[in-house]
C-alpha cells in the first residue's frame, strides 16, 4: 500500500513592483525584499499539490522553487521553475496556479508581489511526527552519531520546524565537519529561516567538499539568483552543466541570460533545453521573447505559436502570438 502523502508550502524573500506595467523577464525590478513570514500571510486560498504517482511509487521527494509574480487582482503569474526533482515540477505549478493572494498596498496603491515559492514533497504530518519521533529515540542511543543529528534534522525540516532543523544540523557538523550533505541540510534549513547569506555560505562549504553534486550546484545557483548575484548564478549552472548536462540546467541559465539581457546566450541555452526534451510551453515562450528581442520576428512567432498550442489557457503565450501575427499582417 502506498502511504498518502502530503506538500508543505514556504514562500521565501520576496520584492513588490509597483502598479501592473507590463515586465519582461529580461528586466530586473526595484524591489523591496520582504520575509517569508510576512509573505505567507497575504494568501487566502489555493489547492495542494496532487502527488504524482509516479514520483510516489519511486519515493521521490524533496522542494519544488518557482518564481512567480502575484498580480494586483491576487492571482499568480509568469510562473517559472526554478530548482527541484524534475517529477515533481508540473504539480508544484498546477498548485501555485491556483494560489490566490491578498495583495500588500505600496503608497495606497495595489502592488505586484514577485517571491519566490518553495513546494516541498513529504510524507503525511502523522507518518511524518512518528518518523521524527523514531530518529529523536535513536538519538537517545547514539548522541555523539553525526548521522543521527543528521536525520533528525532533516524530519524537522521536512515537518516544519525549522530553527530546531538548524540546530541538530549545527550539532552534527560540529561531530563531522567533513559532512557535504549536512551542510547542504543545514543551508535549506538556514534558507526556510529567511538567512540567505548563510545559506548561501553552507552550499559553499558543502561544494568545496563535494564538487560534483550537482543539484547542490543548481540550489545554490537559485539562491545567488535570489540573492541578484546573477553572475554567480550563471557561472554555477555553466558549471553545473560542465559535470552533469541537464535539459532544466540550460533553462535556468537561459533565463538568467534573459534577465542579464543576453538573448543571443538565452537563445542558445533554450534551444539546447529543447533539443535534450525540455518542451514544454515555458521554455518555448521564453525563446519566443528572445527571439523577438534580437529581430528575428519569423522565428519568435513559430515559438510563441508552440507555447500556445502546448499551453493554451497561458494568456500570455496567445497574446504573443497574436501580436506578432497581426505585425506580420501589416
Amino acid at each position: 500500500m502506498i502511504p498518502f502523502l502530503v506538500c508543505a508550502v514556504l514562500v521565501s524573500s520576496a520584492s513588490l513592483r509597483q502598479g501592473s506595467a507590463p515586465q519582461t523577464t529580461a528586466q530586473t525590478p526595484a524591489s523591496l525584499r520582504v520575509d517569508w513570514h510576512t509573505e505567507k500571510k497575504l494568501r487566502l486560498l489555493g489547492n495542494k499539490p496532487v502527488y504524482p504517482r509516479i514520483a510516489m511509487m519511486a519515493q521521490i521527494k524533496g522542494v519544488v522553487r518557482i518564481r512567480m509574480i502575484v498580480a494586483t487582482d491576487g492571482s499568480t503569474k509568469e510562473l517559472e521553475y526554478l530548482s527541484g526533482p524534475p517529477l515533481l515540477m508540473l504539480a508544484a505549478l498546477n498548485a501555485v496556479r491556483t494560489w490566490r493572494f491578498k495583495p500588500p498596498l505600496v503608497n495606497g496603491e495595489s502592488a505586484e508581489i514577485e517571491t519566490v515559492a518553495e513546494v516541498e514533497f513529504y510524507l503525511n504530518g502523522d507518518e511524518a511526527k512518528s518518523l521524527v519521533a523514531q530518529d529523536r529515540k535513536k538519538l537517545e542511543k547514539r548522541p555523539n552519531d553525526a548521522k543521527a543529528h543528521a536525520d533528525l534534522a532533516h524530519g524537522l525540516l521536512t515537518t516544519g520546524r525549522i530553527e530546531e532543523s538548524v540546530s541538530e544540523y549545527r550539532k552534527a557538523l560540529s561531530l563531522q565537519p567533513d559532512e557535504a550533505t549536512c551542510h547542504f541540510g543545514l543551508a535549506r534549513a538556514l534558507h526556510g529561516e529567511g538567512d540567505l547569506d548563510a545559506a548561501i555560505s553552507e552550499y559553499r562549504r558543502g561544494l568545496a567538499l563535494r564538487p560534483k553534486d550537482t543539484n547542490a550546484r543548481s540550489e545554490l545557483a537559485s539562491l545567488l539568483e535570489e540573492d541578484r548575484d546573477l553572475d554567480g548564478a550563471v557561472a554555477e549552472y555553466r558549471t553545473a552543466l560542465q559535470q552533469e548536462p541537464q535539459p532544466v540546467f540550460h533553462y535556468n541559465l537561459g533565463s538568467l541570460l534573459m534577465r542579464k539581457q543576453d538573448f543571443d546566450g538565452a537563445i542558445t541555452e533554450f534551444r539546447h533545453a529543447i533539443h535534450e526534451g525540455w518542451g514544454g510551453a515555458e521554455v518555448h515562450y521564453q525563446l519566443g521573447t528572445s527571439l523577438e528581442k534580437t529581430g528575428d520576428l519569423q522565428q519568435a512567432f513559430k515559438e510563441y505559436k508552440q507555447a500556445a498550442s502546448l499551453s493554451p489557457q497561458e494568456q500570455d503565450c496567445r497574446e504573443a502570438r497574436d501580436r506578432l501575427a497581426r505585425s506580420s499582417a501589416h
